[in-house]
């Protein structure tokens, strides 16, 4: 019987270097900042007063996929080279490219993956739960670099002590351990059993809204911790606060970047939402089979917990689009454009200053600052 300790949403990742232009420029990823150490003398502590072995349960979020933005010198055999949006935003989550991702976390945390293996091989358990932001840990390959990077490869009996579940893991028989995405709406994945979809003619995994918002918006702002929601959930007043007192000078065109980084979540939301799974039809209760088996459940509960999501946030797409604030910004555009139509047609007949523009768009914003505000 196994010692159970439970960690959650490590958001491992690989470090920013310095930016001196821009002193504050993604801080939560600086080296400075990690707290491996911390979490490993908390192991350490546990594992030694612990009576017997102890299982950690990593649930969740243990690395963050979406958070690398890094990009390879050169593009791997046989492979397309990167489109102009992973050379902005980063890799997407064909095999190829999650296997690059966790090389550059695993390279940037060596002693934390040394200590696990350590922990391991000294007859402990290690579960790796999935949560939303390290879904790329589907992939097999990628899974084998951890295995690898925690030096258990080679043998079968400690290998077999590292576990991967899709999301969900039963511990003891009797405490059910979830990161909780999956009752998210928007971290809520479309079938999680088949998480792979095809993107052109390439495998991929599937990414909810809520990640791709991360990759494609909150990544171009890098003053904006995407792993504390109070530092990005704030009303008007603190976003001008924010961006006066930091954004100004170094990020003038932070509008520019939010408006094309929501619409290109919209895009990819879709993309990802709207393709079917990939699934061998041969294997459907092979692959419930090896999902119960490393939750340590019966088939029908993996079919029973998958029934149970909430659905995507992705079902309504009027609720995406107000969740990235888009409805406000096409309607403002409206507003400018109506104002500007409006000056013209009196310019014709009588000329008149273009600031009068800014009269016009005044006159009609009551019932956009209405709606904003509600």
């Amino acid at each position: 019987m196994f010692n159970t300790i439970v960690a959650s949403d490590l958001h491992l990742s690989d470090f920013e270097p310095v930016d001196f232009g821009r002193q504050f420029w993604k801080l939560y990823k600086r080296r400075e900042l990690s707290f491996d150490d911390d979490f490993l003398r908390m192991l350490g502590h546990t594992a030694s007063s612990a009576k017997g072995p102890v299982e950690l349960v990593l649930n969740g979020d243990t690395f963050d996929f979406d958070n690398v933005t890094t990009l390879p010198k050169d593009t791997p055999p046989g492979e397309e080279d990167l489109d102009w949006l992973m050379r902005l935003r980063g890799l997407g989550s064909q095999e190829w490219m999650s296997c690059f991702k966790i090389d550059r976390i695993i390279a940037a945390h060596e002693p934390l993956f040394a200590r696990l293996g350590e922990f391991v091989r000294a007859g402990n358990k290690l579960v790796f739960v999935i949560g939303n932001h390290d879904l790329e840990l589907n992939w097999c390959s990628v899974q084998q670099r951890v295995i690898d990077a925690l030096g258990v490869g080679d043998d079968d009996k400690a290998g077999a002590r590292v576990v991967f579940c899709r999301w969900f893991y039963l511990s003891a028989g009797d405490t059910y351990i979830s990161h909780g995405h999956q009752y998210d709406p928007f971290c809520s994945l479309r079938n999680p059993i088949d998480p792979m979809i095809s993107m052109g003619d390439k495998k991929s995994v599937r990414l909810p809204f809520g990640d791709l918002t991360e990759r494609f918006m909150l990544n171009g702002v890098g003053y904006i911790n995407p792993h504390a929601t109070s530092n990005f959930i704030m009303g008007f007043g603190e976003y001008v606060r924010l961006f006066v007192r930091y954004m100004l000078l170094t990020h003038p065109l932070l509008l520019w970047t939010w408006f094309w980084g929501a619409v290109v979540t919209v895009w990819q939301t879709y993309s990802h939402f709207l393709r079917p799974a990939q699934r061998d039809p041969l294997r459907v209760e092979e692959n419930v089979a090896e999902v119960a088996a490393a939750s340590q459940v019966e088939p029908a509960t993996v079919r029973t917990l998958n029934a149970m999501h909430v659905p995507s946030a992705a079902s309504n797409p009027l609720r995406i689009v107000r969740e990235l604030w888009l409805d406000r910004g096409l309607w403002l555009l409206g507003i400018l454009y109506l104002a500007s139509n409006l000056f013209l047609a009196i310019n014709v007949v009588w000329p008149i200053s273009p600031w009068w523009i800014i009269v016009g768009a005044l006159l009609m914003s009551p019932p956009y600052v209405s709606y904003a505000l509600s």
